[in-house]
């Protein structure tokens, strides 16, 4: 009968684990459980690094694209600008609306005036009739356009009018909004280039929050959209005087070829006519060159500010892609640490229980670490 329970009562006294042993045994698990969190965590930050730095080049390229509108208007409007001061240069009157009805009707008047002496064949009598009933469309229409401009012709015809004086400029709110002031610094800083010492930037631009960045450029966009429509509007109406004008160099041009083959006052008006049809170009394109100088310059100046908006946007762009490339190499260098502690915790089982295979998994977590401090501190990578 004892000989019977002997195996129970051998099976019962087999000792427990120790804490210490449960430790020993628990730690390489929970270690490596620990690095492999870090190396995704790694890997995750590096992709968000290479996100950002690729929003950064999408941006660059937008600064690139407003810098050459920039250029571009600013090209065309120094070009007009030293139109306009040449034409200004020579004896000119200021263009008003006045300005085109009196040409119009000084054309019919030298046409009409030279009925009297079309005593010539019956083929000029045509001609001369012909230009007659066009000079009167064109009076009609010019004092159409002109006598009572509607609101939009008013607007163009202030556009190219006289420059008023400048007044001065209200006072500017003050801004309270420690956004929109840390906004403002850093354009200040890119415009004094001071963005190239990106250490101190990157400590400004990751204060500055998505939505503040996001409101200035749709801000900036309505504005340069604002005055891209009001110029557009003007340059509409300025394209129906272009038109009047040109009816009244092309009668003029009709009226001195066929003054040419006629005697008596032909000849005369014929002059007459180049004369003012020469001081209207002059003076309209004067103040047309005036007026396109100064859009140009406006547009020019928002595409400036949206230019150093996109800037700004790069600049968050690449601060972001540091820090988390910087975090990238923390959360590998931590699952360094982890990996020494495995290795750790593995030999010493390999010395507890003088297990072989617990030593080799010793070798190759110590041939893993090695690996991973060999690429964390850089060093060169030998060809394969």
């Amino acid at each position: 009968m004892a000989s019977d329970t002997q195996p129970a009562a051998t099976s019962a006294s087999e000792p427990r684990k120790s804490v210490f042993e449960a430790i020993v045994t628990g730690t390489p698990v929970l270690l490596t459980v620990v690095a492999t969190f870090m190396i995704g965590r790694s890997s995750g930050e590096m992709t968000q690094a290479q996100y950002y730095r690729a929003v950064a080049s999408q941006n660059q390229s937008k600064v690139g694209d407003q810098w050459g509108f920039y250029q571009a208007k600013r090209i065309r409007g120094e070009i007009l600008a030293s139109n306009a001061e040449l034409l200004y240069a020579q004896p000119r009157d200021l263009f008003t609306n006045e300005t085109l009805i009196d040409a119009a009707e000084e054309l019919l008047r030298e046409i009409g005036g030279a009925e009297k002496d079309a005593s010539a064949a019956e083929a000029t009598k045509k001609k001369h009739e012909g230009l007659l009933a066009q000079a009167t469309k064109l009076r009609d229409d010019a004092r159409a356009m002109l006598q009572a401009p509607t609101e939009r012709v008013q607007a163009a015809l202030n556009a190219i009018g006289p420059i008023p004086e400048k007044k001065d400029m209200p006072a500017r709110a003050i801004k309270t909004d420690e956004q929109a002031l840390l906004l403002d610094e850093i354009i200040a800083d890119i415009k004094a280039r001071k963005h190239e010492d990106e250490k101190d930037m990157a400590a400004k631009v990751l204060k500055l929050r998505d939505d503040t960045l996001k409101k200035a450029i749709k801000d900036a966009a309505d504005k340069a959209n604002d005055t891209y429509q009001r110029g557009k509007n003007i340059e509409d109406v300025l394209d129906e005087l272009d038109a009047l004008v040109d009816r009244q160099s092309t009668l003029a041009l009709q009226f001195r070829q066929l003054a040419a083959k006629l005697p008596g006052s032909w000849p005369k008006r014929s002059e007459v006519m180049r004369s003012n049809i020469t001081r209207l170009h002059g003076d309209y394109k004067s103040a047309r060159n005036a007026y396109g100088a100064r859009r140009n310059e406006a547009d020019a100046r928002s595409n400036q500010y949206s230019a150093y908006l996109y800037d700004v946007k790069v600049l968050v762009s690449s601060a972001r892609s540091d820090k988390h490339l910087a975090r990238s190499y923390l959360f590998l260098a931590a699952m360094l640490i982890a990996q020494v502690g495995v290795t750790i915790a593995t030999l010493a089982m390999a010395v507890r229980f003088k297990s072989p295979i617990w030593a080799v998994a010793t070798i190759a977590g110590a041939i893993a670490i090695g690996f991973g401090v060999y690429v964390l501190l850089d060093l060169p990578v030998p060809a394969f």
